[in-house]
């Protein structure tokens, strides 16, 4: 089984290879969000990775930045939620 990967540009802008860990809908807010790694490690050693809203613009995806400082919050604590209600 592989694991699906999509392609991201990066602030450098660099298109980059990323894989995609999970995906979650946020109904209060009506987004959608896509939640990807670069294969990274922060300075603590922890793998990074990014939470980015998916929009479609005519037949097309796009990841986003969130909306506002708000739905960015509420993004995050809903995958906070969904890390820690995993099980293995």
């Amino acid at each position: 089984m592989s694991t699906p990967t999509i392609r991201v540009e990066t602030l450098e802008h660099q298109i980059v290879d990323a894989t995609v860990l999970c995906g979650f809908a946020v109904p209060r807010i009506h987004q959608n969000f896509v939640v990807y790694s670069l294969d990274e490690e922060s300075a603590l050693g922890y793998s990074r990775v990014y939470i980015a809203a998916l929009r479609k613009h005519g037949e097309e995806y796009h990841l986003e930045t969130a909306s506002s400082n708000e739905d960015w919050q509420v993004a995050a604590q809903t995958f906070k939620q969904i890390v820690r209600n995993a099980t293995v």
